[in-house]
């Protein structure tokens, strides 16, 4: 910054910062190279721990399959939460 305030230089808004873009390139290309090589490692690990084998699994389905997140609705003429229950149809 200068003396009026004003800021000179540096990247335009909304300008991916070059570092992080080649991070992200770097890891996808790890998951990319390795992908083929997951299953293998799973059943590895639930050899001697089916729970660790299976949190691994539900962590990295995150990345694919994201998180529902819990909504809640106020009836605004009772002031209390309304509970709306999602079911997946079985078919």
């Amino acid at each position: 910054m200068n003396t009026t305030g004003k800021k000179f230089g540096g990247r335009k808004k909304g300008t991916p910062n070059k570092v992080t873009t080649e991070a992200k390139e770097c890891f996808q290309l790890l998951v990319d190279n390795n992908a083929p090589r997951l299953q293998q490692w799973i059943d590895e690990v639930a050899k001697d721990n089916p729970a660790k084998a299976l949190d691994l699994f539900l962590r990295m389905a995150e990345f694919v399959v994201p998180k529902l997140q819990r909504a809640e609705i106020v009836d605004d003429s009772k002031k209390e939460p309304v509970t709306i229950i999602f079911k997946r149809d079985a078919g």
